[in-house]
């Protein structure tokens, strides 16, 4: 039995011509917590695979005999083109995770007639102050922002091997 705008029912809440089961407003809760948590998880993932592509990177840059070894400078170009790939599989992956859980906010959690009070309420504050509860925020920034900057690190990073490795053959 549930509560809602001063009327008691039996699991269904009724706002104007919309009717939404109490169930479905459970159900898009679980959907958003495991995506929610893949979506932690996936990002997690990602920035220790990058931090491990980076020392490499970094290791053999720096090794002793790194100026006159042309094999070591083709392995910089794979090094970054494989994190780039990883990059762009992370940015896909993680952007159909992310409008999945725009669409249950929107659809269920801050719809404006039948979304759940207690997060429009938590959400609004946590963007501050009256703010009114948006559909952008932190998953946007890491499923947009964070790949493209990654990409351009390892653009340049290819791009640095490549110049390297044409020094190396024109010498």
């Amino acid at each position: 039995m549930t509560k809602f705008d001063g009327c008691v029912n039996f699991g269904l809440v009724f706002v104007g011509e919309v009717n939404v089961n109490s169930n479905e407003l459970q159900k898009a809760w679980a959907y958003h917590d495991a995506a929610d948590q893949l979506l932690n998880g996936r990002i997690q993932s990602f920035l220790i695979a990058q931090a491990f592509l980076v020392v490499g990177y970094a290791q053999i840059l720096t090794a002793a005999a790194f100026p006159e070894r042309l094999d070591l400078k083709v392995f910089l170009v794979g090094v970054s083109l494989l994190a780039m790939f990883l990059t762009l599989v992370m940015k896909s992956l993680s952007s159909q995770l992310s409008r999945g859980i725009r669409a249950l906010k929107r659809d269920y959690l801050l719809h404006e007639s039948h979304g759940d009070e207690v997060y429009k309420s938590y959400f609004s504050a946590v963007r501050g102050d009256g703010v009114e509860p948006t559909l952008d925020g932190f998953a946007r920034g890491w499923t947009k922002v964070m790949p493209i900057s990654f990409l351009v690190f390892w653009a340049a990073a290819a791009g640095y091997a490549l110049y390297s490795i044409s020094m190396t053959l024109s010498a």
